[in-house]
């Protein structure tokens, strides 16, 4: 009976062993997949082809903002946004004005 006992703690250590191996093992596979996606990411952001893209969507969106007409409502929140901008930049158009 007491060799049994002791050889179903050996088997609980060994089952415990492996799990704990194998939760290492899925911790250190997680941190490298992510590490390996931020890589990816950072390098795509970086990268000229991504530069192209966004200057490419900001063409388009800027085309379709062009065409058709504002309604009222439109018209009223663009130029809140716009008097905001140009409330913060003031100093800086005024100091451009200046210069040239």
């Amino acid at each position: 009976m007491a060799f049994n006992l002791f050889n179903d703690k050996k088997k609980n250590l060994k089952y415990f062993a492996i799990f704990f191996a194998f939760l290492i093992l899925v911790i250190f596979l997680v941190n490298f997949t992510f590490g390996f996606l931020q890589n990816k990411i950072v390098s795509v952001i970086n990268s000229g082809k991504f530069e192209n893209y966004l200057l490419h969507r900001l063409d388009h969106y800027l085309e379709k903002a062009g065409q058709g007409e504002l309604s009222q409502q439109e018209i009223d929140k663009y130029s809140i946004i716009v008097d905001k901008v140009y409330k913060k930049y003031k100093p800086v158009i005024e100091n451009l004005k200046k210069n040239n």
